[in-house]
Parts: structure tokens; C-alpha cells; sequence
């Protein structure tokens, strides 16, 4: 999983003020992979590199969107279906 460590780095954050925030958006973006994966990511020992790839683009895009106005809206939409085709090939058909 990823941890709030590497998180901060990929985030280049380098204070601990916003440590709750950050560890709810990793929390938030292993729900929104487990989602459009249909599976738990507990079933991985060694996370594949692509989906650790996806949910720190999802990080990234709710830390640099928390401020909303000046176009700086999330567009959930989009950023659902990039991290969908990022790990298609690791999604199940169902649930």
C-alpha cells in the first residue's frame, strides 16, 4: 500500500500539518482503485507499479484540488477514467 512517507515525497510536502489530510486521500484512493478494480488490494502482496502509479495520481489530483475556485475543480469524471485505463489490466470482470 503506500504509506504516508512515500506519499509526502511524490507530493514533495515536506511539513507534518497536513499529514490527516494526505492519509485520507491515500485512504480515498485505494476505495476509488478497489472500485474500478473489483477487488481488494489486500489480495496483492508486492503492489504492481502501475496501480501504486494510479493512486498516487489520485492523491495528487484531490491535494492540488482541495482549494476549489480558479479552475481548480476536480473533474472526478476524468480522473476516474484515466485511473481506469492506467490499470485496466488488472480489473475483474465482477465483483
Amino acid at each position: 500500500m503506500l504509506s504516508l512517507e512515500e506519499t509526502k515525497l511524490y507530493l514533495r510536502v515536506d511539513s507534518d500539518e497536513e499529514d490527516n489530510l494526505i492519509t485520507s486521500f491515500i485512504k480515498t484512493s485505494r476505495e476509488i482503485v478497489e472500485d474500478i478494480l473489483r477487488f481488494n488490494l489486500s489480495e496483492y502482496e508486492t503492489l504492481p507499479e502501475t496501480i501504486k502509479q494510479a493512486m498516487l495520481f489520485i492523491v495528487a489530483t484531490l491535494y492540488e484540488s482541495r482549494q476549489v475556485g480558479n479552475g481548480n475543480e476536480i473533474k472526478m469524471k476524468e480522473l476516474i477514467e484515466t485511473v481506469r485505463r492506467m490499470i485496466s489490466q488488472y480489473r475483474k470482470m465482477e465483483w
